[in-house]
């Protein structure tokens, strides 16, 4: 039996470049009508809401309990209506389930994406696969959390992959998690403390330190603690490192460098203190005020700027700290700076966030 083509007839003419051609409008046309079909989806859930208790919504069911089919705060769609779709496009209920969630988590927590989306210009499948990122992400993600997510993915969105969108995620959770954090500290005094432990039995040679400082003051302290270490051993100390940092934490504390408090209880001049990169001072044999420059701490930060709705120009809150690649608020930041003699050194990047492109 002779096999029969099914190829259009006329595509046989075509030259190699006009079937590339052809190519890209037929996949231009699958993307307009992959993005048409979730905006019916869409449409479909608005108009088949569930009650107002929520009873009758429609959720993915599992052994361990219920799973919304969109993100928090996404309306709830009528279990009943699910199925009647997922006839009409020939699959299973659970695959029609899936396409109305995206369809509502883009238009309501993942916005630009849904812009991008239905321009017709990105795949679909894309799009998707932030969706799902979103809406089964443990922990949930907060508005704020989503608006970053939103913001970051929809401008490159024909280029994220599976494992990009993966640290996203994770990065939104540890970032929204952070402010959230330095929110319960402001709430809880701080939360910075030093404990110095009474030693136990009455030949105890050596007591425990425990404390937790904002980073500035941790990396004045390990820059240091580092400094004194190797000068010990460049003495000849032939102790490990952890017993030469212990000897230096000493050493700091009897030449108190950084703050004059007798002086200043005695009606002395003041000195000024503050965190990494301020300068203290002491007195010589006359009693004379000898300033002295504290060790210099350089901190890499990153911060971006953004335009905002009103066309003004602000500082987005969240950066980066390159020391010990963690990010940093900018609250905290404004902290770090507020000694009088902190040197604080702003310099021009590159914006990498330009799109550029080329025909070739």
């Amino acid at each position: 039996m002779e096999a029969t083509t099914t190829v259009a007839p006329e595509l046989g003419d075509l030259t190699a470049a006009e079937l590339l051609g052809a190519a890209r409008r037929e996949e231009a046309a699958s993307r307009r009508a992959e993005a048409n079909l979730l905006a019916v989806a869409y449409e479909w859930a608005v108009a088949h809401p569930a009650d107002e208790d929520g009873w009758n919504a429609a959720t993915f069911h599992h052994p361990l309990g219920d799973e919304p089919i969109s993100g928090d705060g996404t309306p709830l769609v009528a279990e009943f209506c699910i199925p009647e779709l997922g006839a009409a496009l020939g699959v299973s209920t659970d695959a029609a389930k899936k396409l109305i969630g995206q369809a509502i988590e883009m238009v309501h927590r993942l916005p630009r994406v849904w812009k991008r989306v239905q321009s017709g210009l990105v795949p679909v499948w894309r799009a998707k696969q932030v969706a799902e990122a979103t809406i089964h992400c443990d922990p949930a993600l907060s508005p704020e959390a989503m608006a970053w997510i939103d913001a970051q993915v929809a401008p490159f969105l024909e280029k994220i992959g599976r494992a990009q969108m993966e640290r996203i995620v994770a990065q939104a959770i540890e970032l929204y998690g952070l402010a959230a954090q330095e929110q319960q500290r402001d709430e809880d005094n701080d939360g910075r403390y030093v404990h110095i432990h009474t030693p136990v039995g009455p030949f105890a040679g050596s007591m425990r330190i425990e404390a937790e400082v904002s980073n500035a003051d941790g990396h004045d302290l390990t820059q240091a603690l580092s400094a004194g270490a190797a000068a010990l051993k460049a003495a000849g100390s032939t102790a490990s490192l952890d017993v030469r940092r212990s000897m230096t934490l000493g050493e700091l504390a009897r030449q108190q460098t950084s703050l004059d408090l007798a002086s200043a209880e005695s009606g002395g001049e003041d000195v000024d203190a503050g965190s990494a990169g301020t300068a203290a001072g002491t007195t010589d044999s006359t009693g004379e005020l000898v300033q002295r420059t504290a060790r210099r701490v350089d901190l890499h930060l990153h911060f971006t700027a953004e335009v905002q709705p009103d066309g003004t120009t602000g500082i987005n809150p969240i950066g980066f700290l390159e020391n010990g690649q963690k990010l940093a608020l900018l609250s905290q930041v404004r902290s770090w700076v507020r000694g009088t003699h902190t040197e604080v050194r702003i310099l021009p990047v590159i914006d990498l966030n330009t799109q550029l492109s080329t025909s070739r």
